[in-house]
């Protein structure tokens, strides 16, 4: 038993790129493998995209005392698995476990990520052999955790490319209702240990106060629609079964995101896009800012408004969707672009 590669996969986000690598690397007759954990957001992806992973360990939901356990406990089970696997290139968005077993076990390991603000670097690109990311993310954001053999392959183009172009997300939706879209912060990500969703009930309140369609409010977690629907009303949906998320953007008035890969794909959709991130905005973001895809708003009756009034705009509407279209067909295939990558390392 083994494989040329092994992937570790521990969000929607990562299961969604690097199945497309994947797809990329059995076209050029290279071998993957996929590992992941038990985690309620990821068995829905893995089920829709077909994605044959072997679970090894478990999530440790919010506290930093849990996520250390975990890991702990994932890295000693990760060594056993590398061992069978072989593989000749371990490949993660930041998974400090696989990091440390492949450096370990002298397998060498490549970070593909658009995360430079993650904590998880300091552990993950000094171990990585190359580290693979959109070129709008300054160098010196990653440099800083690098070693003189950290070798560097930035692709033009953001993450959510890769699988914008190998699914089919304008499919027709279940009814013709007009429905603003909200996305919660991952408020159980160790970089961003966001207390409550406070933000995000002030501005789903806003919202229905304002807008005359519905509030659809996308869940991450069973507890976080617990506490959401605490403070509903008419007019306000809660999504809690976790799916793919490109259909209901497409479709949507509006998306106002608390996390990062939504907001990258509404705004490469070309819909109105803003942003209500809770910590440092990540570099990804500050480049569709600039581009003028995405807007940064408030929870306050104030910014709502305003957010509404100019997504109401048709010609701003019609600007945008111009923008992404001409944006997202100048991009290259980061999926390409890794999966040659990985099959050079190979050689």
């Amino acid at each position: 038993m083994g494989c040329d590669v092994l992937f570790d996969v521990l969000t929607p986000k990562q299961a969604l790129f690097f199945w497309a690598v994947g797809r990329e690397l059995k076209s050029r007759g290279v071998e993957a493998s996929y590992v992941t954990r038990s985690y309620e957001q990821l068995d829905w992806v893995e089920r829709d995209l077909g994605l044959e992973a072997l679970k090894i360990g478990r999530f440790g939901e919010e506290s930093l005392e849990g996520k250390m356990v975990a890991s702990t406990e994932r890295q000693a089970a990760l060594i056993g698995i590398v061992r069978e696997l072989r593989p000749k290139i371990t490949a993660s968005s930041g998974s400090i476990e696989l990091c440390r077993v492949s450096y370990g076990l002298s397998v060498k390991h490549y970070l593909a990520s658009d995360t430079s603000h993650s904590p998880v670097n300091r552990v993950c690109v000094p171990l990585s052999d190359l580290v693979a990311t959109p070129f709008f993310i300054p160098i010196k954001e990653w440099k800083r955790w690098a070693t003189p053999s950290t070798r560097f392959l930035r692709y033009r183009a953001l993450d959510p490319i890769a699988w914008m172009r190998r699914l089919d997300y304008r499919r027709a939706l279940t009814s013709h209702r007009r429905y603003v879209l909200v996305r919660p912060p991952e408020r159980k990500a160790s970089y961003l240990q966001v207390k409550g969703l406070e933000d995000t009930s002030t501005l789903v309140r806003n919202l229905r106060a304002q807008y005359d369609g519905e509030v659809l409010v996308v869940s991450r977690y069973r507890d976080d629609a617990y506490l959401l629907a605490q403070g509903s009303e008419k007019g306000v949906k809660l999504l809690t079964e976790p799916t793919l998320l490109l259909p209901l953007i497409a479709g949507a008035e509006a998306v106002f995101s608390g996390g990062g890969t939504t907001a990258q794909e509404a705004a490469l959709l070309g819909v109105p896009t803003f942003t209500f991130y809770p910590g440092e905005m990540p570099a990804v973001h500050r480049f569709l800012m600039r581009r003028g895809l995405l807007r940064e708003v408030n929870a306050d009756e104030r910014s709502i408004t305003a957010a509404l009034e100019l997504a109401r705009d048709s010609g701003f509407r019609n600007n945008l969707e111009d923008r992404a279209r001409r944006l997202r067909d100048a991009m290259e295939d980061p999926a390409i672009a890794l999966a040659e990558a990985l099959a050079a390392g190979l050689r």
